[in-house]
């Protein structure tokens, strides 16, 4: 018996998403089509969605990291707590707490 821990999340192929969503086109069931590659049937379905919304090239793989950081600083807090840094020689950790703006 193995170890391993499965992967949280299951991935699939351009090719499976394109059978999947092919089938779908052709007339099968939601969850026929995605039976056929192993997914869910949510999952088929965002792969029509992401079909009907751009096509073939919608159905590549996306990256996973979030497309916004609400953490992030304003270009201009940035400028001014890395120019503290220079001038202090501190981190921007320790400048940030000091000025009360979180930089991590």
């Amino acid at each position: 018996m193995s170890d391993a821990t499965p992967p949280r999340r299951m991935r699939y192929s351009y090719e499976a998403r394109y059978r999947a969503v092919e089938a779908m086109l052709t007339g099968a069931s939601t969850a026929a089509s995605g039976g056929q590659v192993g997914a869910s049937r949510p999952t088929t379905y965002r792969w029509r969605a992401r079909h009907r919304e751009a096509g073939w090239a919608g159905l590549h793989d996306r990256p996973s990291t979030p497309h916004v950081h609400h953490r992030q600083l304003s270009p201009q807090a940035e400028a001014q707590t890395l120019a503290v840094c220079e001038r202090t020689g501190d981190e921007p950790q320790v400048v940030g707490a000091i000025i009360r703006r979180v930089t991590s």
